[in-house]
């Protein structure tokens, strides 16, 4: 039997704070969405549960910042007891915010809940229903204001004789409706909006509890819960897991990336109300990284009720970063420290900060943060930026800095200022490998100069140059947009003979060359950046411009040459290492050690000499601390061992190869791993197709279709140890067209000798021929070789 609301068919209601009606009911039947997270809360719920069964007495009180559930935690407990208990009686009182009167908990909840709306004469209906007399229900009847003779009399006492006879009466009713022998709860939701005089009523009941009661209670963590003789449970924050599992059962069949679900995920911060919230933005289409309106308001409105002093600290904070330490916030309000130290200590009671270190604190959650920095008056946030912005820069500025500052820079409505640490920045990031959320913050501040909210040419050009860089080496050198980045970077350098800054352009655009105009064209831009490099008289660009040389003669099968660029470069980088040669020194040496390397394999036939001009160029990159450098050696090294069919060492060194290229996201050498790990496969009858190489030669000519036959080569190999000779013949064709268009005749001897493994003594012959006479026009001894063997066998 239940008899803590007036609608018997209900488990009970929850009412609004705000519009005191009720918003929800929970019938026996009604399914609940469910609870995700909780399994070990509910089963400390059931351990008390037990003991009341077990004829003894309990209090539990339920505590969590707002949004964490508590509501929806006390909706399960009481799910199960309904289903372990079928007769188990349920009253549930509501703290409302808005009625602090003495006693006001305890009248909404007559008023609402237990007083059925037709009784007029309250104390008869209560002493009908418990047998008490009348003159001992008036205190009831007096709370709800009823106009009975009795409740007349009873006012005529002193307020203090009153106040003693409802607690007592309250106490009263409290047994009388929970404390007979069956099993039942007293649930209370919201402490810390109880008043005082109702919490005196409730700590009285806790500490003389009606018979085979449990008393549930939840609140939020200001509440003071010392004053309390219950035991004690925290909600604490779900799980990134579990948050992830209740955005996407909100979203329900709708698809977003995995990157925007990330997002969500992360911003609720194991709270399911902001889960909830962020999860309806998405299906509403608004993937930004703004707060929901309605969630905005709930957390200004608690942040509010810090006062105003407190608010006014609180916000400020947010400017300095969701994580800030007591003496930055002291210097940007000019306050003491020991004043802004009581005020944080008291909002970390609120659940709002975290203290994660001696005067260092964490806004709880992010959008709690968001909120705070919305609060801010749109002036007075630009000028506490600005202030932020000076305060660290008469400090010792320390890279980790160049982002915050770029921020408040930019927020104080001062973009020219911005770019400076902007770019500094994604110089840092570069540095650090981090390639893609370099490319991304660098076009934001591409967009600026674009816009004309900013004209300084030196630092477009600089920006410029780094989103063509970046995206050659993320999307490979087929991206047209680095061309076109590159176009606009020289236009700017000539404006301003800008010399170096037109080398660095033109250096962006021989990468692209040899993809787009083939390897004699990229031969041609080479020797622009070499007469580039003399007249600025800049060794390390001479060094550079060699190796550049080198790789276009080196496609084109021109050993000699390139043998040559290749010793030059070296011998001077060497000879000037400590005084000159710089990064971009370091990196083409390494890059040309990798050429000679190839030279002394294909053009000596010597793999010993080989490998150790690739330990030499490795070894050189690990130096140097340059990834991208280290990945070239790599890849180089497998591709040479594939291409020589010495499979026992790319096993070796295949696996370091491919982790490093997945480390950093190098799109080029992850392909080229996956291709020669597919080959191995194919190799050792792993895998019976080539489907998967096929898959990733499509990438290879969206990223550098320039090298594409170097790497499809790989594919003709796998056909020819499948015999699968109608596909080796079709592919072979068509790379040897592809080849004629960009040059590289580097590779023509390789592909007619595996045309010549066709079995059809016609096209053997003419390929044999064709072969042989690449081996002497280029000179490729390993080919050589191989074309030997073959006509011994025929």
């Amino acid at each position: 039997m239940l008899i803590s609301s007036a609608q018997q068919d209900n488990l009970f209601r929850i009412y609004d704070i705000e519009q005191s009606t009720a918003i929800s009911s929970l019938e026996y039947s009604s399914p609940l969405p469910e609870l995700i997270g909780r399994d070990d809360e509910i089963q400390l719920f059931r351990q008390q549960w037990q003991r009341v069964l077990n004829n003894e007495t309990g209090a539990l009180l339920i505590i969590g910042e707002p949004g964490i559930g508590k509501s929806r935690f006390l909706t399960e407990c009481c799910q199960e007891v309904s289903s372990d208990v079928n007769d188990t009686d349920l009253t549930l009182i509501k703290g409302q915010q808005q009625n602090n009167e003495p006693f006001g908990v305890f009248t909404d909840w007559l008023q609402r809940e237990f007083i059925p709306p037709e009784v007029n004469d309250v104390s008869t209906w209560l002493s009908a229903r418990f047998g008490w007399l009348k003159e001992k229900s008036a205190c009831i009847a007096y709370l709800v204001q009823s106009e009975e003779p009795v409740v007349t009399r009873l006012a005529k006492q002193p307020a203090a004789y009153i106040h003693k006879e409802i607690s007592k009466q309250l106490l009263a009713l409290m047994h009388a409706i929970t404390g007979h022998n069956q099993p039942a709860i007293l649930a209370i939701e919201d402490m810390h909006w109880v008043d005082t005089d109702s919490i005196d009523v409730i700590r009285q009941l806790i500490q003389h509890p009606p018979n085979n009661t449990l008393i549930l209670a939840t609140s939020r963590p200001e509440f003071d819960t010392d004053s309390l003789n219950a035991d004690l449970l925290r909600l604490q924050g779900l799980s990134s897991k579990h948050i992830e599992v209740l955005i996407r059962s909100k979203i329900a069949d709708d698809v977003f990336p995995e990157y925007l679900l990330e997002n969500a995920t992360r911003r609720a911060d194991g709270n399911p109300l902001f889960a909830e919230a962020i999860s309806a933005l998405l299906k509403e289409g608004n993937t930004d990284k703004r707060i929901p309106e309605s969630l905005l308001e709930l957390l200004v409105f608690r942040l509010n009720l810090l006062g105003e002093e407190l608010l006014t600290v609180i916000s400020a904070a947010s400017v300095i970063g969701r994580e800030f330490d007591v003496f930055s916030l002291s210097d940007l309000l000019d306050k003491p420290t020991s004043y802004l130290s009581e005020l944080l200590q008291t909002a970390s009671q609120y659940e709002l900060l975290e203290l994660r270190s001696n005067d260092r604190y964490l806004f709880k959650h992010y959008l709690i943060y968001q909120a705070a920095y919305e609060l801010l008056d749109y002036s007075y946030r630009r000028t506490l930026h600005r202030r932020a912005a000076e305060y660290i820069e008469h400090g010792t500025l320390h890279p980790m800095q160049y982002r915050s500052l770029d921020a408040h820079w930019l927020k104080s409505g001062s973009p020219a200022n911005a770019v400076k640490y902007r770019l500094l920045h994604c110089d840092r990031l570069i540095a650090l490998s981090s390639y893609q959320e370099a490319l991304d913050y660098n076009q934001q501040t591409l967009t600026y100069f674009e816009s004309g909210e900013l004209d300084n040419t030196e630092q477009h050009i600089d920006c410029l140059h780094k989103q063509g860089q970046l995206a050659m080496m993320l999307r490979g050198y087929g991206d047209p947009l680095i061309v076109e980045f590159s176009r606009k970077e020289i236009e700017l350098a000539r404006q301003t003979q800008n010399l170096r800054a037109e080398y660095f352009a033109q250096l962006v655009l021989w990468f692209t060359s040899s993809s787009r105009d083939g390897h004699e064209a990229a031969v041609d831009e080479a020797l622009t950046l070499q007469q580039i490099a003399i007249a600025l008289d800049d060794l390390p660009l001479q060094v550079q411009a060699h190796y550049c040389l080198a790789n276009g003669y080196m496609f084109m099968g021109e050993f000699d040459k390139a043998e040559a660029a290749c010793l030059w470069a070296i011998k001077h980088a060497d000879d000037n290492y400590d005084s000159q040669v710089d990064h971009f020194g370091e990196h083409a040496v390494v890059l040309c050690l990798s050429f000679l390397a190839w030279i002394d394999q294909f053009r000596h036939n010597d793999l010993d000499a080989a490998l150790k001009k690739f330990d030499r160029a490795i070894l050189l990159a690990e130096e140097v601390d340059h990834s991208y450098s280290l990945a070239f050696a790599q890849g180089f090294r497998i591709l040479l061992l594939a291409w020589t069919d010495r499979f026992d060492l790319v096993e070796k060194f295949l696996p370091s190869q491919r982790q490093l290229a997945d480390d950093y996201h190098f799109a080029f050498w992850q392909v080229a791993g996956k291709l020669v790990n597919q080959l191995c496969l194919i190799r050792n009858g792993t895998v019976d197709d080539c489907q998967e190489i096929r898959e990733q030669l499509d990438v290879i000519l969206q990223i550098i279709p320039g090298h594409f036959v170097s790497f499809a080569i790989l594919h003709i190999k796998a056909l020819a140890i499948l015999e699968d000779w109608e596909a080796l013949k079709k592919h072979t064709s068509q790379l040897l067209a592809f080849a004629d268009t960009k040059t590289d005749r580097y590779h023509l001897a390789d592909l007619y000798y595996h045309l010549s493994l066709v079995p059809d003594a016609n096209l053997k012959a003419e390929s044999i021929s064709k072969a042989q006479r690449w081996v002497t026009t280029v000179g490729s001894p390993h080919v050589a070789n191989k074309l030997a063997a073959l006509n011994m066998t025929s």
